[in-house]
């Protein structure tokens, strides 16, 4: 036996798993728990979960498979309805009818099922091999910042003080900062050329936003901005458009000119659908620009040579960025727009030296733009090191909320799994048979396998998303999930921020996260724009410590009603009473053995 390190080893070992793929399927497929891992390369990972969920997929079929009021096997039809009668309905290929009883407890496998997600931050990148730059030596192109004040329609910068409060008002806006463009009431008074407005209307958008109607004026004027406003309000077009604006303005790309513009995205999918609005304006000939996004979990050739292809705008994740600009396959020099998309969340996912490792790359004078759901003090403290005299807009309270459209349910399920696990299957079936598309999170990546894997066997199309599968996969899943050919797609926080599919009515947290903000992150993945959405989160006793004090100001705000347990625990918690102890007042609620609200 012999050991081969570095490429060349990873290169032997990817032929070896190429020639031994057959065998290891057969492995998987005779029923023993184990796993095969290429601890080098995620890419090469094998589950036996996954695998199984991926051969047993159904192709068609309701939710179960067998005919409630005659007792008949269904052969086809998405229609199967489980509401009413027994439980024991869900009728599998080996003949013997399975009941509740039967349905998997997801949690039982102890340790095994509780690997936790871990986050991409990429704090051990070595900034020290990254030379500061002498700007007074460089020979640099003029920038303009500045398309709107001198533009400014007079109607639009003469209108009533009154008015333009009122305007604010209306739309919960709070704006900081000196001499701050009003806001637009239409894109024609942006004084955008008709080429942007034409490709807007394309889009189906016939009125801004209120993140939009205040934050496309701000951008536009050139100024180190901050904009908040809750998921799904339209941030990314915010950026995007004055992006492209500025884009085009600037002087022609030369060889060995690295992108006007940089998006700095924290997860490979909020980076792809960032770029896919770009896409959007390249549409047209003149407003099409040349885009690239880089990601890790993807091959880095077609990467790079799309970095050498010149692109005027990069879409990254922080740390393959750094990659790339550690072997020169790009440069920062001529970057003067800079936006920073879901900031808190690039911070807590411990991007911050990464985040400043790339500011000191890009031009001095550049304008930075930060955007985002929520904006808590520690990340105030770091939009005053990254931005110079920002002006902010923030839509809705500057406390933290969630969206007012979604309807927040909870269900106590207390400690035992199986109560929690009854409860899921019950309300994923009343969706399912309602024809709703729905999204489930988790906390740990073989959970949304297992939970993926159980569903697919009881006739539910479903597929999970992690950051242990490679980009391809997670393509592939996330496209099947968009067009319907899945309706439960299960995910750790990867698809926590920034995923835009507008008819996902229900978001479940089979797992409730970790802090307030994921949560609201998470519920405003449905009731995007002004749709309505549904939420359900499964609160256990040990839920209730780390959530309850934070949780029930952010009902409040959303004028939702706070379940009684989590007020009768928080005043029992405060007045130095008993935690816990809930068990005994569960009863009624769908699935029974739990109270909901």
């Amino acid at each position: 036996m012999f050991q081969t390190r570095g490429a060349l080893g990873r290169l032997c070992r990817h032929t070896l798993a190429q020639q031994n793929t057959n065998a290891i399927k057969r492995l998987f497929a005779s029923g023993n728990n184990f796993s095969f891992d290429f601890l080098d390369d995620d890419e090469l990972d094998w589950e036996e979960s996954n695998q199984r969920g991926r051969q047993n997929r159904p192709q068609g079929g309701g939710f179960g498979g067998t005919d409630r009021g005659s007792g008949r096997g269904r052969s086809g039809g998405r229609d199967g309805d489980f509401r009413g009668g027994s439980s024991r309905d869900v009728n599998m290929s080996g003949g013997r009818e399975r009941s509740f009883d039967d349905f998997p407890n997801f949690s039982s496998k102890g340790g095994d099922m509780r690997m936790q997600d871990q986050g991409q931050g990429q704090g051990g990148f070595d900034a020290s091999s990254f030379r500061d730059v002498d700007w007074d030596k460089e020979q640099l192109e003029t920038v303009v910042k500045d398309f709107y004040r001198d533009r400014e329609l007079p109607e639009v910068r003469n209108r009533d003080p009154a008015r333009v409060a009122e305007c604010r008002k209306e739309m919960h806006m709070t704006v900081t900062g000196d001499n701050i463009p009003n806001p637009i009431e239409n894109f024609a008074e942006t004084t955008l050329d008709a080429e942007y407005l034409n490709v807007i209307e394309k889009m189906g958008i016939t009125t801004p936003s209120p993140i939009q109607q205040q934050g496309v004026p701000m951008a536009l004027s050139g100024r180190d901005m901050v904009g908040v406003s809750k998921t799904g309000s339209g941030k990314t077009l915010a950026f995007i458009l004055p992006a492209i604006v500025h884009i085009n303005a600037q002087p022609p790309m030369r060889n060995g000119d690295g992108p006007i513009c940089l998006v700095l995205a924290p997860t490979r999918e909020l980076a792809v659908q960032i770029e896919q609005q770009v896409k959007l304006f390249s549409e047209d000939s003149e407003t099409r620009v040349q885009s690239a996004v880089v990601y890790g979990g993807a091959s880095r050739g077609p990467q790079m040579d799309r970095l050498g292809r010149r692109p005027q705008i990069v879409i990254a994740t922080p740390g393959r960025l750094l990659d790339f600009l550690s072997c020169h396959a790009t440069n920062l020099k001529r970057c003067t727009y800079l936006v920073l998309d879901e900031a808190d969340r690039m911070l807590d996912m411990g991007f911050q030296k990464d985040l400043e490792t790339i500011m000191k790359q890009c031009r001095p004078e550049r304008q930075t733009l930060m955007f985002s759901a929520t904006w808590p003090k520690e990340i105030r403290d770091i939009a005053r090191k990254f931005t110079k005299d920002a002006i902010r807009v923030q839509i809705g309270s500057t406390e933290l909320s969630a969206n007012n459209n979604i309807t927040q349910t909870f269900v106590h399920v207390g400690s035992d799994p199986r109560t929690k696990d009854r409860s899921f299957f019950n309300d994923i079936k009343v969706y399912f048979n309602d024809q709703k598309k729905i999204l489930v999170f988790v906390n740990q990546k073989r959970m949304a396998d297992s939970i993926a894997y159980h569903l697919n066997k009881y006739n539910v199309p479903c597929s999970s998303i992690h950051g242990d599968k490679s980009q391809g996969a997670r393509d592939q899943e996330m496209n099947n999930f968009k067009r319907g050919r899945t309706r439960v797609l299960v995910a750790t926080d990867v698809c926590a921020r920034g995923i835009d599919i507008r008819d996902i009515s229900v978001v479940i947290n089979y797992d409730m996260p970790t802090n307030v903000e994921s949560y609201v992150h998470r519920i405003g993945r449905t009731a995007r724009g002004e749709d309505l959405g549904e939420s359900i989160g499964y609160v256990t006793n040990e839920d209730m410590d780390r959530i309850t004090k934070d949780l029930i100001p952010v009902l409040e705000r959303a004028n939702q009603e706070v379940p009684q347990f989590l007020r009768d625990h928080w005043g029992s918690h405060s007045s130095g009473g008993s935690r816990g102890g809930f068990g005994g007042r569960m009863g009624g609620g769908r699935g029974g053995g739990n109270r909901r609200y």
